[in-house]
């Protein structure tokens, strides 16, 4: 009979094991903002590239397309007819919640703040769901953290990530331990 190993684990190697994924990964998103705010973006545009992402010509695609129709609907237009608020002219194609939930103050300028915003709660999220106890899960969730379908939702700034948080938030209010 194989002896199964178990890993032993204080609770200061717990909460290290939980934030390492989180400091490592922010790292490489101030990383990749500064990349971007500098000289550098070719070296943005290439990283991304070596994902096999196809950035577009700025960050954060998705949250503006849901602040362009929120502006342009509080414009008075139906933007799911035309947007011309959005950069490529395109008809709002998500549910009408995501025009009622944007704050009116919000609009197109406001999508670099929104879009890293929404980056880093959401990567600040991770503790609460990731809980690595060995270094081979430490390894396999650190992946999955920076795997190409996460950093393309991270770049574009996904409804999905609004989505994600609004469920981390409602387990988060689970009164049942170990949730």
């Amino acid at each position: 009979m194989k002896s199964d190993k178990t890993f032993s684990q204080t609770p200061t190697s717990g909460l290290a094991y939980r934030v390492t994924i989180p400091v490592g990964v922010l790292s490489l998103y101030g990383i990749m903002a500064g990349l971007w705010l500098s000289s550098s973006r070719a070296l943005y545009f290439d990283a991304l590239r070596s994902l096999g992402i196809e950035p577009f010509s700025f960050p954060f695609l998705d949250a503006h397309v849901v602040l362009a129709a929120a502006e342009c609907s509080w414009q008075g237009m139906d933007v799911y007819l035309s947007n011309p608020c959005d950069t490529l002219g395109r008809p709002h194609a998500y549910s009408p919640l995501w025009l009622a939930i944007v704050p009116a103050h919000l609009g197109v300028g406001a999508t670099w703040w929104v879009g890293a915003s929404l980056g880093v709660l959401f990567i600040l999220s991770w503790p609460l769901v990731l809980r690595p106890r060995t270094p081979k899960e430490l390894l396999i969730l650190g992946s999955a953290a920076i795997s190409p379908m996460t950093v393309y939702a991270l770049e574009r700034a996904n409804n999905d990530l609004v989505v994600f948080l609004l469920v981390v938030w409602a387990g988060s209010c689970s009164p049942r331990p170990g949730r």
